[in-house]
């Protein structure tokens, strides 16, 4: 039998999810936490990793675009 390395359904999910995120209305809770900047100055160090960005490299490795998502 042979599987899927976890790191390929890991990404599959984010991206099916994320299908799921854009396709709410633009007041919908999950859409408004897509689109949320924090206020304020951000801590000393390396960038945080947000999910939107994770999403964003996701579909760029596989050579897809955004509204591509909507798709899955």
């Amino acid at each position: 039998m042979k599987t899927a390395p976890i790191q390929l359904k890991m990404r599959e999910q984010r991206r099916r999810w994320y299908g799921h995120v854009l396709r709410r209305s633009e007041d919908h809770p999950t859409r408004l936490a897509l689109d949320f900047e924090a206020p304020g100055k951000r801590p000393r160090g390396a960038p945080r990793k947000r999910w939107k960005d994770v999403i964003k490299r996701d579909l760029a490795e596989v050579g897809a675009m955004a509204d591509d998502a909507l798709i899955e």
